[in-house]
């Protein structure tokens, strides 16, 4: 591997979307390990690969998601869950995913936060991500403590209350257009999303507007992801 390292490691032509090859053939290792189910060896390489360019790449954090919940450490898959959403955070899908692994492991909460759950998963979004968040829903999965119980509704909705915003906004870099007009948003999602935030209480409406100001306000390009406390710095008004 020495080798390797010498010759591509510090070779700033040979990057693909801000990736050295080295980069690339950790991620590939990792992506096949996870494939074939040996968690250890994939969370190794993804460790490489977030140390490589874990500040520029959105990917290497969903396979950090997927390592960690797949080993039922579902805290910290949930962290590495934050970091891919704040780098994403102008992008609806990253919100709707958040929302459905939230809403899918405290289905227990209510009969309204299970409902969530399914219509979410039906959505298919998920998949877009990765496929191997398919066997992570197909199983209840251990608890996860990582938030106030009594807020994760609040939580759920407000995901998909900035998914629906930012699906309709209108954006001036793709000519004037909404977002459904130029992406690959299906009828199906912004059926869901309807149906789902028709649930939502109505005391949650103000604190989600704030909220959602807060994606446009903050200079996420430039942000040190290290330092970004995600309840604090996207979802810190609650009703």
């Amino acid at each position: 591997s020495s080798g390797i390292n010498a010759e591509y490691g510090g070779n700033p032509e040979n990057e693909k979307c801000g990736k050295t090859l080295l980069n690339q053939f950790h991620e590939s290792l990792a992506r096949s390990y996870l494939a074939t189910g040996q968690m250890d060896q994939a969370g190794r390489y993804n460790d490489m690969i977030v140390e490589g360019c874990g500040h520029t790449d959105v990917d290497c954090w969903v396979i950090r998601a997927i390592i960690f919940l797949r080993q039922g450490q579902t805290n910290e898959g949930f962290g590495a869950l934050e970091r891919c959403v704040a780098m994403s955070c102008g992008h609806p899908n990253s919100w709707i995913l958040f929302a459905l692994l939230l809403s899918h492991y405290h289905s227990h909460l209510s009969e309204d936060v299970e409902r969530l759950a399914g219509m979410l998963a039906v959505c298919g979004v998920w998949e877009r991500f990765s496929e191997h968040f398919g066997p992570i829903l197909a199983s209840p999965g251990p608890p996860l403590t990582r938030y106030n119980s009594s807020l994760v509704p609040f939580y759920i909705h407000n995901a998909l209350f900035n998914a629906q915003r930012l699906i309709t906004s209108v954006y001036e870099q793709q000519n004037s257009k909404t977002y459904a007009e130029f992406s690959t948003t299906t009828p199906l999602i912004s059926e869901i999303l309807a149906s789902a935030l028709s649930l939502m209480s109505d005391s949650f409406r103000e604190a989600c507007q704030r909220n959602y100001h807060l994606i446009h306000k903050g200079s996420w390009d430039d942000a040190d992801f290290n330092k970004v406390v995600f309840l604090d710095s996207f979802l810190p008004n609650v009703p």
